[in-house]
């Protein structure tokens, strides 16, 4: 199963398919669009048109998504590794993984007092 982004064009519209199997989470920076998807184990990232410029994988059930207080980093929850992904928005590169411990299943990311 692929989702689809669609676009309003003076032609009429378009849509371009997804390499994901289920959506986890959104965010949008840059430029740029964040999609986790917690079925594929990644997170895909595209243009406002929908084509796909990165992909990082190997994230076990991806999910919730936090952006930065730069917009520099994307962090992503990885229940299925019980780690915290950071992933350079830039380069669309993992930057750095944390672990959160044994069980813990993260889910949910939020920031607050500069801290995640």
């Amino acid at each position: 199963m692929c989702a689809a982004f669609r676009r309003n064009s003076a032609r009429g519209h378009s849509s371009a398919a997804l390499p994901i199997t289920s959506s986890g989470d959104i965010i949008g920076v840059h430029q740029r669009v964040f999609i986790s998807d917690p079925s594929g184990g990644k997170v895909v990232a595209t243009d406002y048109n929908g084509t796909v410029i990165g992909t990082i994988t190997s994230l076990p059930q991806a999910d919730g998504l936090e952006l930065s207080a730069d917009s520099a980093t994307v962090y992503v929850a990885v229940p299925g590794a019980d780690e915290i992904v950071a992933i350079d928005t830039a380069t669309l590169t993992e930057a750095e993984r944390y672990a959160t411990g044994d069980g813990t299943d993260p889910q949910h990311l939020a920031l607050a007092g500069g801290k995640l």
